[in-house]
């Protein structure tokens, strides 16, 4: 006549371990156990508290996506900086066997044109570090933040608008037992726009001189060509022409 319980109590952020449980065994010996008796005297029932730590040498996961060349919002020339920035879609998934998804603290950060001369250890940007938790109850305040990104204090996602050119993105995802995983990858911001062409329909020269030969440049042909994101006056000109060669036939009789 022998029954046994427990009950766990699961803490997730300890400092020396993933997860702790405090597991309250119960035990009954129904032959003396009666909390219903008046005259029982509590004999019958024994506790006993377990404590267990689960630790993991395992880190997470991650995996990086980057998004490719974006042609619907165009690129264009920032006003702050005067250069080329277009939109990229930036982010990355992270799983681990222990820790679950929203207890996993991110953070990224980002190297702009990929020279390391950033000031957070050769990065220019650097968000996080957050759980998912945290962000979702706002809690973003020390966070620093990406001035290029869609939502710059948000380390899950890093889409925005960058300049144009390759930058490198490091990803930092850590679990629960203080494991951390790095995923990092090159990312290329490009102007998938082509330039727009107006062109003359013919061009009045000079007569023809000695040499027989006149000379016509690309740019004389131009009709106000213009681009989203190169100045006009840094547009190259090529001309691509098909030459005709007519010949005379002379019959003699």
């Amino acid at each position: 006549m022998i029954a046994i319980e427990y009950d766990d109590e699961i803490f997730r952020i300890e400092p020396d371990a993933c997860i702790k449980i405090i597991r309250t065994w119960t035990v009954l010996d129904w032959c003396q156990y009666d909390p219903f008796d008046p005259n029982w005297k509590g004999s019958g029932r024994w506790t006993h508290t377990h404590v267990i730590k689960v630790r993991d040498e395992d880190a997470p996961v991650v995996t990086c996506t980057v998004g490719l060349c974006e042609t619907q919002g165009l690129a264009t020339i920032d006003p702050r900086t005067g250069l080329c920035v277009n939109h990229i879609t930036l982010t990355a998934t992270a799983y681990d066997s222990c820790s679950p998804e929203d207890w996993l603290k991110w953070e990224y950060k980002i190297d702009l044109f990929n020279d390391g001369k950033g000031v957070h250890s050769g990065y220019d940007f650097r968000v996080g570090s957050l759980t998912k938790k945290e962000f979702a109850a706002g809690d973003t305040a020390l966070v620093n933040h990406n001035p290029y990104a869609d939502d710059n204090k948000n380390p899950f996602d890093a889409s925005g608008t960058y300049p144009v050119g390759v930058h490198k993105i490091k990803w930092f995802v850590e679990d629960g037992c203080g494991n951390i995983a790095v995923g990092e990858t090159l990312f290329e911001v490009k102007d998938c726009k082509k330039p727009t062409p107006y062109c003359r329909f013919g061009v009045i020269t000079v007569p023809m001189p000695s040499s027989g030969c006149v000379e016509v440049w690309a740019s004389d042909l131009n009709l106000g060509s213009y681009d989203n994101c190169t100045q006009k006056n840094r547009l190259k000109f090529i001309l691509m022409a098909n030459i005709i060669e007519k010949r005379s036939a002379v019959e003699d009789f």
